[in-house]
């Protein structure tokens, strides 16, 4: 229906991509309402719209000790609903 792809738009993603960031640091992300699962190299959180979004991807520098580097990607809801995750064999 036309509200569900309205909202599918509307919502959005901050995906935070880090190769090595400290546990202080993870956890204060997940202060901020970032998932934090052991060992992954992403953390996300999902946002009521783009402002929101963005602001949080600002917030996500408070959180990195110094030296520390991520990357962030902001994607809408439809975008985020078509990722894969795959294992290999």
């Amino acid at each position: 229906t036309m509200d569900k792809k309205i909202s599918d738009l509307h919502i959005w993603w901050v995906i935070v991509i880090a190769d090595k960031l400290s546990t202080a640091s993870r956890k204060r992300l997940e202060r901020k309402g970032f998932s934090n699962e052991p060992r992954a190299k992403t953390l996300k959180r999902h946002c009521p719209s783009l402002e929101k979004a963005q602001e949080m991807q600002a917030e996500v520098k408070e959180c990195l000790r110094a030296g520390e580097r991520v990357e962030t990607i902001l994607i809408t809801d439809k975008q985020f609903g078509m990722r894969t995750e795959v294992y290999g064999r």
